[in-house]
């Protein structure tokens, strides 16, 4: 919970910077709403009990989830999705999962 509040606080202090670019081409302010659906995301997968053993990785690219890593399942893999979808900012969700049953 102090990680997001920490995010949170970096977002609103970093707002004056919403028009510079990054050398990803994004701009600050992409950079940011990128970096909090990435934790947003992390957090909802942590806090799913089926989901919070595997290792899933959350990228985010203005607004493009990407995750990837292992699932047991496609059904994980489609719950992770799900979880992923519905996070504030998220447009489109991805996955290169591999299901790679134990």
């Amino acid at each position: 919970m102090k990680k997001l509040v920490h995010i949170f606080l970096v977002v609103f202090s970093l707002s004056a910077l919403v028009g510079c670019a990054t050398p990803s081409g994004k701009s600050v302010g992409e950079a940011i709403d990128d970096s909090a659906i990435v934790a947003k995301a992390n957090v909802e997968i942590f806090n799913d009990p089926e989901l919070k053993v595997l290792r899933v990785n959350v990228d985010s690219y203005r607004g493009v989830v990407t995750l990837s890593g292992r699932v047991d399942s496609k059904e994980q893999e489609k719950r992770a999705m799900e979880i992923v979808q519905k996070v504030k900012g998220v447009s489109e969700v991805r996955s290169t999962l591999v299901v790679s049953p134990n």
